[in-house]
């Protein structure tokens, strides 16, 4: 809780961050960049989008489907 409002919870913090790909980009492991096309990147964004409003997250069975 020591971390600023908006950076205490990655979920809001990366939201915002979604909409920008080459801010996406930028989130990726320096060391499977590469290997991570820019479509498996989006799926990841649409992801993390739908976890905003814990209420209605998706369990993780859901985003392991999400992902194949």
């Amino acid at each position: 809780m020591s971390w600023p409002q908006g950076e205490q919870f990655l979920v809001i913090w990366a939201i915002p961050q979604l909409h920008d790909i080459d801010e996406l980009a930028k989130k990726v492991d320096h060391s499977i960049k590469g290997a991570c096309p820019m479509k498996l990147l989006l799926r990841f964004a649409y992801i993390i989008s739908s976890c905003r409003e814990p209420e209605f997250r998706p369990s993780m069975s859901e985003i392991v489907q999400k992902l194949l």
